[in-house]
């Protein structure tokens, strides 16, 4: 039994099909087909009913599955027992997280790391939210700011960096043209800004400590990429609701000002999470220990040299 042949059976059950289980991986889904064959023969029972467009788990499978899940653990558990003795050269380690943190916290705190830890590579990959627990993902952390999944996060271990909240934002200029507003009310007469989240119609729930108000956007301008929403609202296309640190930058420019300060969203917590079972490696637990010790807040402008450089005083 091959142990891509079991990834394989990992990233098949993850998409629901060979197709998506191919576009995800990058592997051709003729390869992904071979090994699940191999792997089925080996094992003499078919591990996913064909009958629909969706592949399900057979009995099976479904049996096979946290047998799988402890090889895999297994084997990764082997690796991160010898790694100590691993050259730094040798060493990868592949950090996911959401579009806003990339830019504002894993991209300068991986440079930085990199510069204490010269020889050890990091993958640094940005996904959407559903894709970053996948158990295809192949991540050795995750950095994320929300209450993590229940289910897909039960066998990781969180550690707790901060904090993030959303206010809401504008450009001077459009408060100029049009007014700035003074009561929550008023914002009906505004074009708000909205990110979605795949089709799901987005919802602004803010308070201002006494009261909850929820809002619908509904400005001429839609997007699902957070840089591009904050790319129209610097603009002067409407008011946008940012969390805190990603309109940091552009606020201390004179950029965008905050609108109805009193008002923001429920606090979220930001974490560094990574699989129980990886603990002993030794590389992964430096690494967390670097960010979780150079957390500020993260209230910096990643593209300059002199502000990683702060990062380390």
């Amino acid at each position: 039994m091959q142990l891509d042949d079991i990834q394989a059976f990992f990233r098949i059950r993850s998409a629901g099909s060979l197709s998506e289980a191919a576009r995800r991986s990058g592997i051709p889904k003729a390869t992904l087909s071979h090994q699940l064959r191999r792997l089925e023969g080996q094992l003499g029972a078919l591990l996913f009913d064909r009958a629909g467009s969706r592949l399900t788990l057979t009995e099976a499978g479904a049996t096979f599955l946290p047998l799988a899940e402890d090889v895999v653990r297994a084997l990764v558990r082997a690796e991160d027992a010898v790694a100590r003795e691993a050259t730094a050269q040798s060493v990868l380690l592949r950090i996911g997280t959401v579009d806003g943190l990339g830019t504002n916290l894993m991209g300068p705190l991986s440079l930085a790391f990199m510069e204490q830890h010269p020889g050890i590579r990091l993958d640094l990959l940005v996904h959407d939210a559903v894709d970053l627990f996948r158990r295809d993902a192949g991540l050795d952390c995750i950095l994320f700011a929300d209450v993590p999944p229940p289910d897909d996060a039960r066998d990781m271990i969180a550690v707790r960096l901060g904090h993030s909240v959303s206010r809401l934002y504008a450009a001077p200029g459009y408060l100029e043209r049009n007014g700035t507003p003074i009561l929550v009310t008023d914002l009906k007469d505004h074009q708000l800004i909205d990110r979605r989240l795949g089709a799901t119609l987005p919802k602004w729930s803010l308070s201002d400590g006494n009261r909850r108000v929820e809002l619908s956007p509904d400005g001429s301008i839609s997007t699902n990429d957070q840089w591009i929403a904050k790319v129209a609202v610097v603009q002067g296309y409407g008011v946008g609701c940012f969390p805190e640190f990603f309109a940091a930058g552009e606020v201390a420019a004179g950029a965008l000002v905050a609108v109805l300060p009193d008002w923001e969203s429920d606090r979220t917590p930001i974490s560094i999470l990574y699989p129980s079972h990886r603990f002993g490696n030794p590389h992964l637990k430096a690494l967390v220990r670097f960010i979780r010790s150079h957390f500020e807040g993260f209230f910096y402008f990643p593209y300059r040299r002199t502000d990683v450089a702060r990062l380390k005083a």
